[in-house]
């Protein structure tokens, strides 16, 4: 499967038939052996998950088309393009740090063995309630988690923790070491963000 139009990176992984990835996840441009017998329901299946890596800023509209080509060992093909489109963002996230918990600001300069607070806000900017909100975030390279410091926003967010990569997530807080990435599911006014309306979760890091 070749690199996508807009040039954005995606991951592809084995699924276990409820929509859940199963182990490390292939970039473009490379291939994927699937086992003999699927993981879906139907043994004769196998569940393939792909996820786009959207850069920043990319203008509401843009179109990536991808395809993906599935050989198996007799030569015969079978082709699937997919067509993603970049709608209007609804949602503006800001990421803030600070070394006392109280003053934060869009950079700092850190020294190893600092403890640094990360704060996530967000605020819905549409004119409707937004559903299904979820936040992620991963630990810098030559940073490590600090055990417990998630927050939940007053018990408004879910957390989970992700081991690997983002490949899945637990809602179990693991050793701090392992942990790579988090995960927040908004979950306060039945689910609801309405517009106007701001949220934050703090974590904090160990510079190593």
């Amino acid at each position: 499967w070749p690199a996508a139009s807009a040039g954005w990176e995606w991951l592809l992984y084995l699924g276990d038939g409820d929509g859940n990835p199963v182990g490390s996840p292939l970039t473009s441009g490379g291939s994927l052996q699937v086992p003999g017998t699927g993981h879906a329901t139907d043994s004769n299946q196998v569940e393939i998950i792909m996820r786009a890596q959207v850069p920043q800023g990319t203008p509401p509209f843009t179109v990536d088309i991808l395809q993906v080509t599935a050989e198996d060992t007799k030569g015969n093909q079978g082709v699937v393009t997919d067509t993603t489109v970049v709608q209007e963002g609804q949602v503006r996230i800001v990421k803030e740090a600070s070394l006392d918990g109280t003053n934060y600001f869009s950079s700092l300069e850190v020294k190893p063995g600092q403890q640094v607070y990360q704060r996530l806000r967000f605020i819905n900017i549409g004119t409707q309630n937004l559903r299904e909100v979820v936040l992620f975030d991963v630990i810098p390279s030559h940073s490590s988690y600090v055990a417990g410091s998630a927050t939940d926003g007053g018990g408004e967010l879910t957390i989970a923790y992700s081991t690997d990569g983002g490949a899945t997530y637990q809602g179990v807080e693991p050793a701090a070491s392992q942990v790579a990435s988090l995960r927040w599911e908004y979950q306060g006014n039945g689910g609801e963000l309405e517009p106007g309306i701001e949220k934050q979760v703090i974590f904090r890091i160990e510079i190593r």
